[in-house]
């Protein structure tokens, strides 16, 4: 009988991770994670967006809006209140760019690429390290290679991680439809379309980091445990390579800094793609070679 390709191999690793998070309902978990980080923190936003607005309208001596969220449209629209915003970020240029968006749809991206390492850490790697502490690696990789169950896992979790992702964002735009009824709906919408795949691209790179992490120990409970303080730790690091680049042997911080996903977050802010289209593909590369960086220690492993 033909051994299946490697390629085959590897989707059918693939096709078995999403059907078994089907089956056991791990994947309704992960959706939902996803979708209450995003509601959950959202809602805060529009609570204090809309407190705001009510506090603004006071202070105008303006009877308060029947239908919630016209002031603060043309509050964000205003060249006084782009500004006062320009000054904070230090960066004319990028405030016009973002201008362009909806606050709301800034607020779930600001949120999002907070919270999605995070959750990255503590849904995916742990399939890894499941398999390898309760022995079922050995029986797949008597028909498959080790390199197409590593790349099957990692698919597998991309698909899933693309789904609940979507689902979040989806859940914000219902909630901001919902409090704010006098916003820009389809402006919302449109933002949040393109800024999904723009966070993805950044969770895809923790995908890659945070599996090929798992792939170092047997653990569930201690690869959860490392692949947050892998997040956390390299968060850390990319602040400090950044706030003391200088002079001597602190001009290669830089150099070190893009090595991190973090490095690349602030290219994914930006409006052109000329921006946008090198970080998502700094944050692939960077996705792929940490994953393979996690196989070749584990390639030659007893198991």
């Amino acid at each position: 009988m033909k051994e299946p390709s490697f390629w085959r191999q590897t989707g059918i690793v693939a096709l078995n991770e999403w059907s078994d998070a089907l089956r056991s309902r791990r994947a309704i978990v992960v959706i939902l994670l996803y979708l209450g980080a995003a509601l959950l923190t959202m809602n805060s936003f529009l609570s204090v967006l809309l407190r705001l607005e009510n506090e603004l309208a006071e202070l105008l001596g303006l009877p308060a809006a029947q239908q919630p969220g016209a002031v603060v449209d043309a509050l964000w629209r205003s060249d006084r209140f782009r500004g006062l915003v320009a000054g904070a970020v230090r960066s004319e240029s990028l405030v016009s760019e973002l201008v362009g968006h909806s606050p709301v749809v800034l607020a779930f991206a600001g949120l999002a690429f907070f919270y999605t390492p995070i959750l990255v850490a503590l849904v995916a790697p742990v399939r890894v390290a499941e398999e390898l502490a309760n022995g079922t690696v050995r029986y797949v990789t008597v028909r498959a290679s080790r390199l197409s169950w590593t790349l099957g896992k990692f698919l597998g979790q991309l698909l899933l991680f693309a789904v609940a992702l979507a689902a979040s964002a989806f859940g914000a735009w219902l909630l901001a439809r919902y409090r704010l009824a006098a916003s820009d709906a389809w402006l919302q919408a449109q933002g949040l379309f393109v800024w999904t795949f723009r966070i993805g691209a950044y969770g895809f790179a923790f995908l890659g980091l945070l599996m090929g992490v798992a792939h170092w120990t047997r653990s569930p409970s201690r690869c959860t445990a490392l692949a947050l303080m892998t997040v956390f730790g390299l968060s850390l690091l990319s602040w400090a390579l950044e706030r003391y680049e200088g002079d001597g042997i602190r001009q290669l911080f830089p150099l070190v800094n893009q090595l991190l996903p973090q490095a690349y977050r602030m290219g994914l802010w930006r409006a052109s793609y000329a921006h946008v289209g090198p970080a998502a593909l700094a944050l692939a590369a960077l996705g792929i070679s940490y994953l393979l960086l996690g196989y070749a220690g584990f390639r030659r492993r007893d198991l």
